[in-house]
């Protein structure tokens, strides 16, 4: 998912974006990594809850998110501070105000978005995880459903999300509501958790091999939904409309989710090996660090990545583009590192 977003936000309205960008109909690389994210956090906290820990992993994940957050805050920053032309109004003290408004998780305005999302709903973990452990995950997923419906009214979001103005000290920090709706989005969290926290139990989960007939209608709805998406042989049904919204995660976009999550479950599962990548799963192992790299590229390498392009093309976007996905290595290589130096130290020979 991280590489897809790489170049998404790299490239973003350009040729190669429009190939990358929500290619199999209406579902992106963000619903991905949430959906991930929440199975990696059941599988995860449900062994640290066995074990008693899970209060003070939490509270170590929390403050982990919250220092990459500020790091992509400070990013921000140092780019407006770099480039004047991309302060907001009221020039470099908007800009510091923007960055403590960040800080304080009221201003997320892109990339200052999936983070604090990713915070909160790591913050309610022991409320899910506790409903799974004592039998109550079928309310939990009627209520987590029902958050998801209440998003679906056209005036919730406004009144949920408003844009704040907060003085201090004089300052006035202005808030600003995140572009994915939280009260829809936890709906996938809250799914990847019950997905991990079975998977860890050892329970079965609703995606054991089908016949060719339910493999045929999947696959049949899935390829119309992305003929729709595109406009392909078919009217397109354009992003604003909420039944396929991205920021209120519309009804039509969560089938489609729901069946590519499927269909890939019955690829995986009938060639387990078939998808695996050593470099993709070390990239996975370390995403926070990737993410905050992410965002370092698409504030400081995209200036040049357009000039380049407007001057020699898309020969240009595409070798700026591998680069980049090639850089991602570094953090990640970077952080195993540091890791096998730290259990080196712990445990030495």
């Amino acid at each position: 998912m991280l590489i897809v977003m790489t170049i998404d936000h790299l490239d973003h309205a350009g040729p190669i974006y429009h190939f990358t960008y929500e290619p199999l109909g209406y579902a992106s690389a963000a619903e991905g990594f949430v959906l991930i994210s929440g199975v990696v956090a059941g599988i995860v906290y449900t062994r640290h809850a066995e074990r008693g820990e899970l209060g003070k992993r939490l509270r170590r994940r929390l403050a982990t998110l919250w220092a990459h957050h500020a790091v992509v805050v400070g990013g921000l920053f140092a780019y407006r501070w770099i480039w004047p032309d991309q302060r907001p109004a009221g020039g470099i003290e908007a800009a510091l105000a923007a960055a403590v408004g960040g800080l304080i998780l009221v201003n997320q305005q892109p990339p200052l978005d999936i983070l604090p999302i990713y915070l909160v709903m790591v913050a309610f973990l022991p409320v899910v995880l506790g409903a799974l452990r004592a039998g109550r995950a079928p309310w939990l997923l009627v209520a987590s459903a029902g958050a998801w419906i209440v998003a679906q009214a056209p005036y919730v979001r406004e009144i949920a999300l408003p844009t704040l103005v907060i003085p201090v000290a004089g300052w006035r920090i202005v808030g600003h509501p995140n572009q994915f709706d939280l009260l829809a989005w936890q709906l996938l969290f809250v799914a990847g958790v019950w997905a991990g926290w079975r998977w860890h139990r050892g329970l079965p989960l609703p995606l054991r091999p089908a016949s060719g007939r339910w493999w045929a209608s999947a696959a049949a709805v899935a390829v119309v939904l992305m003929l729709v998406r595109h406009g392909v042989g078919l009217p397109e049904l354009p992003l604003e409309r909420p039944i396929v919204g991205r920021a209120n995660l519309g009804p039509l976009r969560l089938v489609n989710i729901a069946l590519l999550v499927w269909l890939l479950a019955q690829v995986v599962g009938r060639r387990p090996g078939l998808l695996r990548s050593p470099w993709v799963e070390l990239l996975g192992r370390h995403a926070l660090v990737v993410f905050v790299w992410h965002v370092g590229l698409q504030l400081f390498l995209r200036p040049w990545y357009l000039e380049a392009a407007g001057r020699w093309g898309i020969g240009a976007r595409a070798v700026i583009l591998v680069v980049a996905l090639a850089s991602l290595t570094v953090p990640a290589w970077a952080r195993e590192h540091l890791r096998g130096r730290r259990r080196q130290r712990a445990n030495p020979a």
